[in-house]
Parts: structure tokens; C-alpha cells; sequence
């Protein structure tokens, strides 16, 4: 008994928290951002500064490139923070990264202005 009440407990509050969020939907990438840093202050957000979609390439930039290396996980966002798809890094230079990406099958393919968060642990 008391676990059916746990889990109605749990499944409503997702409801109220995801209605929440969409009701607050950052309009642009910078103001998405914002958010992650406020709710998640390690959290490293980059954005997507080119594309080369026939090659399934992308470039990240705004990210401090020497904490990263060939094959850490990005996971690719719209403003909206919808989720388009995920990004391994393949090369790195200066001031950029750069990331061989896969789409959800019911995304678009990332554009130019998009996010690229690095999970935390």
C-alpha cells in the first residue's frame, strides 16, 4: 500500500515538474545556459558554432577545451532543451571542439546556435 502511494507520489510530481519546465522554456541558447548554471553550477554547456552535416561533424565552442579529450560524450540540445542526439569529441583545438554526432531518429539535425552539455556524474 504504502508503495503504490510512493509511486503516485513520484509520478505526479514529474508531471507537475515537467509541465513546469516547458511553461519556462528558455527562448534562446544563452538564456538555457543561464539556467543550467543556476541549477547545476559544474555543468558545462558549449554551443554549436558550425556543422558539417554531410560528414556528420560539428564544432563546439564557449567551453574550456583542455578539460576535455577524444571521445567524452556530449549530449546535443535545442534552445528549447529538447534533446537532438549525442556527440563524441574527435579532435580538439584551441578554442573549439570538435564532435562526430548521431540524431534521435524523431530529431532535426543539430544547427548552428544549439547546446552541447556534458554530463556530470
Amino acid at each position: 500500500m504504502l508503495l503504490r502511494h510512493v509511486v503516485l507520489a513520484a509520478a505526479v510530481a514529474s508531471l507537475f515538474i515537467s509541465g513546469c519546465r516547458t511553461k519556462l522554456a528558455p527562448a534562446s541558447a544563452e538564456q538555457t545556459r543561464e539556467v543550467f548554471a543556476q541549477r547545476v553550477p559544474n555543468m558545462q554547456v558549449g554551443v554549436v558554432s558550425a556543422v558539417l552535416a554531410e560528414k556528420g561533424l560539428l564544432a563546439i565552442s564557449q567551453v574550456d577545451v583542455s578539460k576535455y579529450f577524444v571521445g567524452d560524450t556530449f549530449v546535443l540540445m535545442a534552445p528549447d532543451q529538447k534533446i537532438i542526439g549525442a556527440g563524441h569529441v574527435v579532435a580538439k583545438t584551441e578554442t573549439s571542439l570538435h564532435l562526430s554526432y548521431d540524431v534521435k531518429a524523431d530529431s532535426r539535425a543539430p544547427q548552428v546556435g544549439d547546446l552541447a552539455v556534458k554530463p556530470t556524474m
